[in-house]
């Protein structure tokens, strides 16, 4: 078993603070793509799914809307977990640590996975991705977000300026070929990718940005400040 460190932990510290931590206009942005444009009931209806780094269950409520056949929710943080669990008993809620997921659930496969905004906050986001994978039954459906390398300037700056002052935990982020090259090489298909957030949506119209998004959302994937994908394990 993984050593559990306070970095590992950095969202179960500020559990009681979340919602003045968080942007709903991100978290129903990245809720939109993964679940509703990329899935949808088509993909979920009957399924075995899994919301990995769950949070405060945003994903999961969302997920619930079309029916799957069991909707099991995963964090690292207990603190979290157990705000969901009571919030929502139907919810399958359980700790682990995404490095080690497969090792957890074992035999138990899942059909869809969703786990957005959750690999870049641990030490080895290959591995992390990889533990999705080994997750997933064959032909299960993986859909991730993660922020894109490429704007992590922004977020130094941000924390320069003392922006982000209760949060400290791992940033890893990612590089849009990266994340490919990652799921290719652990036997997944692309379905598709794209971008979320064309520009920063701290500093920019909402209105805006989502204009720009619909707009450019089959070529944003190299630059958008978070990177979506929907992959599919192969059968053989």
């Amino acid at each position: 078993m993984l050593p559990i460190t306070s970095k590992d932990l950095a969202y179960d510290q500020i559990t009681e603070n979340w919602e003045n931590f968080i942007s709903h206009y991100d978290e129903n942005r990245r809720i939109e793509v993964l679940v509703h444009d990329f899935l949808g009931e088509k993909q979920i209806k009957g399924k075995k799914c899994l919301d990995m780094g769950c949070g405060l269950g945003y994903f999961s409520q969302y997920i619930l809307k079309y029916n799957p056949a069991s909707l099991h929710a995963c964090d690292i943080s207990p603190n979290l977990v157990d705000k969901l669990s009571k919030k929502n008993p139907a919810i399958n809620c359980f700790v682990a640590n995404i490095l080690e997921l497969s090792s957890v659930v074992k035999e138990q496969k899942f059909n869809v996975i969703i786990c957005s905004e959750v690999i870049e906050h641990t030490p080895d986001p290959k591995l992390a991705t990889s533990e999705l994978v080994k997750a997933l039954a064959p032909g299960g459906l993986l859909a991730i977000s993660v922020p894109n390398q490429r704007w992590h300037w922004l977020l130094d700056l941000a924390q320069f300026l003392r922006l982000r002052p209760n949060y400290k935990g791992y940033e890893n982020w990612v590089l849009p070929s990266q994340l490919k090259e990652w799921l290719s090489h652990a036997d997944m298909e692309i379905v598709c990718c794209e971008g979320i957030h064309s520009l920063p949506f701290p500093l920019c119209p909402k209105s805006l940005l989502r204009f720009l998004d619909q707009r450019l959302r089959k070529s944003n994937y190299a630059y958008a400040l978070n990177l979506a994908v929907l992959a599919r394990k192969k059968t053989v």
